[in-house]
């Protein structure tokens, strides 16, 4: 099984545009309900991607002009 990371996005549209960009690049992942935003701004999604490819994606979504960060729970990497 391979081990997955989480990146958070943001709203479902930027969710969307991030794994079009990842799957233009041949990078699979999967979109993701992350827990609410702990400021009160309502919901969070994101995607999971292998971690072997996270730092490739994350390159991809920076290029494509999409802000990821790992989501906020302080557990690391966020693996699941």
């Amino acid at each position: 099984m391979t081990e997955k990371c989480r990146l958070s996005v943001g709203s479902v549209t930027y969710a969307e545009k991030a794994k079009r960009a990842l799957a233009s690049a041949a990078v699979y992942s999967e979109m993701i309900k992350l827990d609410g935003d702990s400021r009160g701004k309502g919901c969070v999604y994101g995607l999971e991607v292998s971690c072997s490819q996270l730092e490739n994606a994350r390159s991809i979504l920076r290029s494509a002009g999409i802000k990821a960060k790992e989501p906020s729970s302080g557990r690391g990497r966020n693996k699941t």
